[in-house]
């Protein structure tokens, strides 16, 4: 949590999650308060059109240029599929870069010709908020860490408060950003 931007506190809490994941005995590591991304290209009818271009010319592309990773569905009055993205495709520029076609007076045609490409966050699932000494409720970036069965939940939480100073005595570290531990089995033992 902090004055810092809900982007910023989100990929601090995606660093420290994946830090705490490599400790030996942690099960699973929940980031709440994330906001999923996705990538919407809104096609411009008028232009593809205009060029001869399908919306099927374009998901034709996205597919040769990229393979692996669910990227939603696609729908319009006559077409409808679901998209995959991971492969080559890592930026809306790559994106926006991808060739459709030829024609001889305007060279090569691009996604960028035809439609907009834009990163885009979907709207929260879980939204975390915490109050302390009965303040008003701040947005957080919440970590839930889970031990796998049978390890020693003090030893582990020693080595996950470690991984936390670490991050917070780091010299790259936004001293906007504060960390509060809010449940620690732990201390129950």
């Amino acid at each position: 949590f902090g004055n810092a931007p809900p982007r910023m506190l989100e990929e601090q809490g995606k660093k420290i999650r994946d830090s705490i994941k490599k400790i030996a005995g942690i099960k699973k590591v929940v980031l709440l308060g994330e906001q999923q991304q996705y990538v919407s290209i809104k096609l411009l009818p008028d232009r593809m059109r205009m060029l001869g271009i399908s919306a099927l010319d374009v998901r034709n592309s996205i597919a040769a240029h990229n393979h692996d990773a669910p990227w939603g569905k696609f729908n319009n009055d006559r077409l409808s599929f679901s998209m995959k993205m991971s492969g080559n495709l890592k930026t809306v520029k790559d994106i926006e870069q991808l060739p459709l076609m030829r024609l001889e007076k305007q060279g090569v045609i691009r996604i960028k010709d035809v439609a907009v490409v834009k990163r885009k966050f979907m709207d929260e699932q879980v939204k975390a908020s915490l109050s302390w000494n009965q303040e008003d409720y701040v947005s957080v970036t919440a970590i839930n860490i889970h031990k796998s069965a049978g390890k020693d939940t003090i030893a582990l939480m020693k080595k996950v408060r470690e991984k936390i100073d670490s991050f917070e005595s780091s010299p790259g570290w936004d001293s906007r950003i504060k960390i509060k531990i809010v449940g620690d089995q732990s201390i129950v033992i």
